[in-house]
């Protein structure tokens, strides 16, 4: 019964885990402006983090690094301002993105600010990649008096969308806060925690009722 269980709570965990890092489907932003995905899954960039290049898709079998044009509409999907500017208009795109793929672990966060620092569009022939940053502004309170008695103005929660031209790089060069974008086709969808629990359960009173059958 012991190792059942056991069974069943590793199970559920690892599809709770796989479905929080997997962005696919239908997204919408608060403002109820579509996520254009472009039918594809993509991965968090937190499990890419701090790894090189080369090393990236070894890690994860299955995924290819997403393209110039793939990433460049998604951001524009999720972009309500100008490009590089701290906009309102920013902010539920911003929100959105970091809710999903993740905040980069060594970013700063100043004045109250998270950011997520990612590579994408990634060409080893040529060997040019792509960057971009995904920036958001969520005032405390406390922050807003601060802004206000300095100012005499409040600010408001905005974000940032910028995205960086090509550079050259070194495929074995890693940096600890950036990740990279990573796709690939739409696939079955990993089994929801509660279905698993339900089956789960269900086995359990199957081997309870063998048991009593035996006695």
């Amino acid at each position: 019964m012991k190792r059942i269980l056991v069974l069943i709570l590793s199970f559920s965990t690892f599809c709770s885990l796989a479905n929080a890092t997997i962005i696919s489907g239908e997204h919408y932003l608060s403002n109820g402006n579509r996520v254009n995905l472009g039918g594809l899954e993509w991965i968090s960039t937190k499990l890419t983090e701090g790894r090189p290049a080369n090393s990236v898709l070894a890690h994860h079998p299955g995924w290819r690094f997403a393209t110039k044009q793939e990433t460049k509409n998604l951001l524009k999907s999720i972009q309500g301002g100008g490009t590089g500017d701290m906009d309102e208009a920013n902010f539920a795109g911003a929100d959105w993105f970091l809710n999903n793929f993740g905040v980069s672990d060594s970013a700063w966060h100043y004045g109250e600010a998270t950011c997520n620092w990612f590579y994408y569009g990634v060409d080893f022939e040529a060997g040019t990649m792509l960057s971009a940053m995904v920036e958001r502004y969520d005032f405390s309170d406390e922050w807003r008096e601060e802004y206000f008695n300095t100012y005499g103005v409040y600010p408001k929660d905005a974000g940032r969308i910028e995205s960086h031209g090509s550079f050259s790089f070194n495929p074995s060069h890693s940096e600890p806060m950036t990740g990279y974008m990573l796709v690939r086709s739409g696939s079955a969808p990993v089994p929801e925690p509660s279905a698993t629990l339900l089956f789960g359960l269900g086995m359990i009173g199957l081997v309870g009722v063998g048991r009593r059958r035996t006695m």
